[in-house]
């Protein structure tokens, strides 16, 4: 061991493995830096791109049903309203061409008490009392479009989105409001939220700032669900307040996403896109491995090529030095040293003196 730690051979060949092993850590620390904020910035554009298609699909299905509900709310003989036999017929009519609230369309009288036609019927919702709804007041109170708060149907037992609208008099009174309830489920309607994934974790939330609640979502246990209070997840706090666009964020349960909002401005609601950080960076972690295994194959080949090169190099040396102990010994007589190669050093230096050295 003594003998191999002042070999000069050893020495260069543990400075190689330094150098391999030095390189090797500075590469790791700088790829994985370049590669999980790379990977991470493509993802956040990817979460954004898939929330805003998402957000524009659902904006143009709300808009649809608008359209839809006051063009029939304008067209909506005010005399109908007290013939609900024909008023029904007339609804029919309309549903049949149009059929897109799953829930059917129903006509209430301006006081909310009762329905005075619906389609198709459902048992029950003629008696319905909808006057301290918060749509029904928007569009009697207000004269306007109005989306409610999306709730569990008591007589569906779904969840429903309500869309209303106010039909007014030859004087521009409001005398009735016509309103229509789409299920959430609904196939068509919010299907790319409730019936798709991102990656195998990650996912979509629709949410009603308004009313503070998820409206759908790619998990079947938070829709209709109230959002964290403020506090417990700062992106959301910012989205709920107006702010769109991606970053990162944490959850309530502590899992951190990448994370993309987008608007849905019909309903003043939006669209989350998201998806979990690590397993958008799940490329990544195989790198320490990879780079280790290649670590050590370097290792080894610096090894053998420094060994076989710095034999070769310095094997004139070292018989050089053997023949001069044999010299020195008197095993030998004294002679000049054969000279293999120059080396960039002159012939004169390798001569010895013509005497002999005392031993």
């Amino acid at each position: 061991m003594h003998r191999l730690t002042k070999s000069l051979i050893v020495r260069m060949i543990l400075f190689g493995v330094m150098m391999v092993v030095t390189g090797s850590l500075v590469r790791f620390v700088m790829v994985s830096n370049v590669l999980r904020q790379g990977i991470q910035d493509i993802a956040a554009v990817q979460q954004l791109s898939m929330a805003n298609y998402v957000a524009k699909d659902i904006d143009e299905k709300i808009r649809t049903r608008q359209q839809l509900l006051q063009s029939m709310a304008q067209e909506l003989p005010p005399a109908l309203l007290d013939q609900p036999p024909q008023l029904e017929a007339w609804l029919l009519q309309r549903h049949t061409h149009s059929p897109l609230f799953s829930n059917g369309i129903v006509v209430v009288p301006a006081n909310g008490k009762g329905a005075i036609a619906d389609y198709p019927p459902l048992t029950g919702r003629r008696d319905l009392d909808v006057s301290q709804y918060d749509w029904f007041r928007i569009a009697r109170d207000k004269g306007e479009f109005a989306i409610g708060k999306p709730f569990q149907g008591r007589l569906t037992h779904q969840g429903v989105i309500v869309m209303a609208a106010p039909c007014r008099d030859a004087q521009g009174h409001v005398v009735a409001v016509i309103f229509g309830t789409t299920a959430i489920d609904t196939p068509g309607f919010l299907d790319l939220i409730q019936n798709n994934r991102i990656g195998e974790s990650g996912g979509f939330l629709l949410i009603s700032p308004r009313d503070k609640i998820f409206v759908a979502a790619s998990e079947p246990q938070m829709r209709l669900k109230p959002t964290p209070p403020p506090g417990t997840n700062l992106m959301h706090d910012r989205a709920m307040t107006g702010w769109r666009g991606v970053g990162i964020s944490v959850s309530a349960y502590g899992v951190e996403y990448v994370t993309a909002m987008a608007s849905v401005p019909a309903a003043d609601w939006f669209v989350v896109a998201r998806l979990p950080t690590a397993e958008a960076l799940r490329p990544v972690e195989g790198i320490p491995a990879l780079m280790l295994r290649y670590t050590g194959l370097s290792l080894v080949l610096v090894v053998l090529i420094l060994l076989a090169f710095l034999s070769y190099l310095f094997r004139p040396m070292k018989e050089a030095a053997l023949q001069m102990r044999r010299m020195a010994d008197g095993h030998a007589p004294l002679a000049n040293l054969p000279v293999v190669r120059q080396e960039g050093m002159s012939r004169s230096m390798l001569k010895l003196e013509g005497r002999r050295c005392s031993p």
